[in-house]
């Protein structure tokens, strides 16, 4: 009986961690964008969305281009005194499809300049992933 309790306890914690991590499109592109500018090329990579039917090596070539792209945002990061703040507007879900959303950002640097980006977004079992393609 212990051990059950102690699994079902186990089990409402990690659904209330879950609720409360706010998958939304909005925080999904601040973190998005957030890795990107701390350099962390894996974690970006994880949070795209490729296509199943993505052609061969397609999923390789992304997942390399990005990590490149990565690296190079970081060092314009650092160079402008890194990223101060990541403030998203609220997303514009497509119409078409409510899956589909574009979220903009306000992002601010150490040395008080500010770039807007676009974060194109899907949702993919109930988990948005940034798009590119």
């Amino acid at each position: 009986m212990r051990t059950l309790f102690k699994a079902l306890a186990a089990f409402a914690l990690t659904l209330f961690i879950a609720a409360c991590s706010g998958n939304t499109p909005e925080k999904t592109a601040e973190q998005f964008s957030r890795n990107a500018y701390n350099g962390d090329g894996d974690a970006v990579v994880a949070m795209l969305y490729i296509p199943a039917d993505a052609k061969p090596g397609e999923k390789e070539m992304v997942e390399d281009k990005m990590r490149a792209v990565v690296a190079e945002v970081k060092a314009k990061a650092d160079a402008r005194g890194g990223v101060k703040n990541i403030t998203a507007e609220p997303a514009e879900i497509s119409q078409q499809d409510p899956n589909r959303a574009s979220v903009k950002l306000a992002i601010e640097f150490g040395n008080g300049e500010t770039d807007n980006d676009r974060v194109q977004l899907i949702k993919i079992d109930d988990v948005w992933k940034a798009r590119v393609f």
